[in-house]
């Protein structure tokens, strides 16, 4: 069962809580007395009066064959002691209902008070459905929260770079960009004097590379863009490569 309780409905709820748990606070201690010393004392005279039914029952059973006067001297003793248990009952429900008087707390209230604690027991129990169901969603998402934050705050391991493959520009900027931890810097294979170029973005537009060319380790010219599209570039790995990295763009 799905129950979803809105912030009036639990306001509700709490006032009638509160309200019957002040009655009950008033009237346990009477409602204890009344229970240890009546209720007890009519289970004890029900009881007693059954077991004298069951036993006059299974002797005027076992009498049937003894003849007429066997089972009418039966019936009278057993109907003398059935008659002193209904008494004995009888006394009991009286007491028990001037008990009632004397401590002010009559039957229609001690019913109110039970159907009071019925009707709070069953919201109650709708309450942790709906506590239970929603513990349930909650634990799904918080096992999927877990998931994607052990996925997206894992360290990654870095791709290696094979610095022998040539390959257009914006093929080793798609590959490696974001996978090296570090800037991707390519160069042609004629270049010398550890010249290369220091890749920032992409302009899709025009069809370049965005970035700043070095050499030896210096910017060099003012310069910003690479043809993304010639065939033979590779991966830059100089003896001034930490330079170029660290460099200023």
């Amino acid at each position: 069962m799905d129950y979803t309780m809105d912030e009036s409905e639990m306001l509700d709820l709490y006032e009638e809580l509160v309200e019957t748990l002040q009655q009950l606070n008033k009237e346990a201690p009477k409602i204890k007395e009344l229970y240890d010393n009546s209720q007890k004392e009519l289970e004890q005279a029900r009881s007693a009066l059954q077991n004298v039914l069951s036993h006059a029952k299974e002797e005027l059973t076992k009498a049937e064959t003894a003849g007429t006067k066997k089972i009418a001297d039966l019936s009278a003793e057993r109907k003398k002691q059935i008659d002193e248990q209904i008494k004995t009952l009888d006394d009991v429900v009286l007491r028990a209902a001037n008990l009632q008087k004397v401590l002010g707390v009559s039957s229609d209230t001690a019913q109110k008070i039970n159907e009071q604690i019925s009707g709070l027991s069953q919201k109650l129990s709708l309450i942790e459905e709906s506590v239970d169901g929603q513990k349930a969603r909650f634990s799904k998402l918080e096992k999927r929260i877990g998931v994607l934050e052990t996925a997206f705050f894992a360290p990654n391991p870095l791709m290696e770079i094979d610095y022998s493959e040539l390959a257009p520009g914006i093929d080793l900027y798609n590959k490696y960009n974001g996978r090296i931890g570090r800037p991707v810097v390519l160069e042609k294979p004629n270049y010398t004097k550890d010249y290369c170029f220091r890749v920032s973005g992409v302009d899709e537009e025009q069809g370049v590379l965005i970035g700043r060319y070095y050499q030896m380790g210096k910017l060099y010219g003012n310069k910003t863009t690479f043809n993304y599209s010639y065939p033979y570039c590779r991966m830059f790995n100089g003896d001034t490569l930490d330079e170029v990295i660290s460099g200023e763009i």
